[in-house]
C-alpha cells in the first residue's frame, strides 16, 4: 500500500501523527505538575511520580519535534533518531500498560476481603480504629445530634463542635463537666498528648491533638480523608458507623471501604493500562510510515519539475 503513497502524503501523515504525540506529551507534562503539587501524593511520599510523568511528557514532546523535523527536511539522521526513540518509548508504554493491568489484578487480591485488607494495609485501617476510640466521646466532642447518636447506638456520646477528627478540641467544654469527668479528661490529655492541663487552664490546638494522638499514623490521614470523601464509607478494612475525617453529618456509612476502593482501583488501572498500550501501539504504527519515507527512494511523480528534465540528477535525502 505504501508504494501507492507519495512522499508528500507520507510527510503529512507523519506531521499529523507527531502533532498528536506533541499534544499527548504536553498533557502529560501538565498532569505531572498537578501530581507533583498534590498534597495527597506528597503525604504518601510518592512525589517522584510527578517527575516521572513530567519526564515522559518531555520525552514525547522531544520525539514529536524530531519526527516533524525529519519529515520536513527528509534527513535520514532525524528520521532514524525518531525511529529509534519511538521504538523505545512505544515498547515502554506497552510494558507499562501491562504492568498497570497486572497491578489491577494484585489490588483485587489485596482488597478482596477484610482479612486480606488488614494484612496488607494495617496502618491505614488502624487510623480509623484510633479515631473511633475518641471521636464523639470525651476527648473529641462532635457536632452530631443526640437523636442520631441514639439511633446509631453510640456509647459515651459527647456533643461538641468538631465535624471531624481534624477539628477536635478536648478542652472546649471542660468547665461544664463535673469533677470526675474533668479528672478523666485531664488524665487522658496527659497520657495521650503529653500536656498537663486543668479545668481553668486547658488549651490544646487541633494540630497538637492530631500529632500527639495519631503520631506516626498521621501520614495516612490524607489518604483516609480522600477515601471517605470519594466513597462515603468509613474504615478501610474495618467498618465504622461515622465519617471520622470528612464530615460527621455528611453521611452515615453502611460498609467498610475496601470493596469500593478495590472496584475503583481495578477500573482505573485497567483504563490506564489500555490507554498506555494503545499509545504504545500507535507510536509503533507511526514507524511503518516513517520507514517508508526514510528508506524508499523518491518516486518520479514526487520530483520537482526541473528534476524531471535531468533524470541522472541525484536527489539527496
Amino acid at each position: 500500500m505504501l508504494k501507492c503513497l507519495s512522499a508528500a502524503a507520507l510527510q503529512w501523515f507523519i506531521y499529523s501523527s507527531c502533532v498528536i504525540v506533541l499534544g499527548i506529551g504536553s498533557v502529560l507534562v501538565w498532569v505531572g505538575f498537578l501530581v507533583q503539587s498534590s498534597a495527597f501524593i506528597q503525604v504518601l511520599d510518592y512525589s517522584y511520580a510527578g517527575f516521572i510523568v513530567i519526564a515522559c511528557g518531555g520525552i514525547l514532546i522531544f520525539i514529536a519535534f524530531i519526527g516533524i523535523i525529519g519529515a520536513w527536511k527528509q534527513r535520514k539522521f532525524f528520521l532514524t533518531l525518531f525511529i529509534v526513540s519511538s521504538i523505545i518509548i512505544g515498547s515502554l508504554l506497552i510494558i507499562f500498560g501491562g504492568v498497570l493491568i497486572y497491578i489491577r489484578n494484585v489490588s483485587g487480591d489485596y482488597l478482596k476481603d477484610k482479612a486480606s485488607c488488614i494484612k496488607h494495609f494495617p496502618k491505614a485501617d488502624e487510623i480509623s480504629n484510633q479515631a473511633a476510640e475518641v471521636f464523639c466521646k470525651l476527648p473529641c466532642p462532635c457536632s452530631l445530634e443526640q437523636e442520631k447518636a441514639d439511633e446509631l447506638k453510640l456509647k459515651s456520646f459527647y456533643k461538641g463542635s468538631a465535624i471531624n477528627m481534624l477539628n477536635c478540641n478536648p478542652c472546649e467544654s471542660i468547665q461544664i463537666y463535673d469533677s470526675s469527668v474533668q479528672n478523666e479528661l485531664e488524665d487522658w490529655i496527659f497520657s495521650k498528648l503529653g500536656y498537663t492541663v486543668n479545668e481553668t487552664d486547658c488549651a490544646v490546638t487541633t494540630s497538637q491533638f492530631e500529632n500527639g494522638y495519631f503520631n506516626e499514623s498521621s501520614n495516612y490521614i490524607t489518604l483516609v480523608t480522600w477515601i471517605e470523601n470519594k466513597f462515603k464509607c468509613s474504615g478501610l478494612c474495618t467498618y465504622n458507623k461515622l465519617l471520622f475525617f470528612s464530615d460527621v453529618n455528611l453521611a452515615y456509612p453502611s460498609e467498610a471501604c475496601y470493596g469500593k476502593v478495590k472496584d475503583w482501583a481495578q477500573s482505573n488501572f485497567l483504563n490506564y493500562g489500555i490507554v498506555s498500550i494503545a499509545l504504545g501501539v500507535y507510536q509503533l504504527v507511526i514507524l511503518y510510515f516513517t520507514f517508508a519515507l526514510c528508506c524508499c527512494p523518491k518516486r518520479k511523480f514526487d520530483l520537482p519539475p526541473e528534476a524531471l528534465n535531468s533524470p541522472n540528477k541525484a536527489i539527496k535525502i
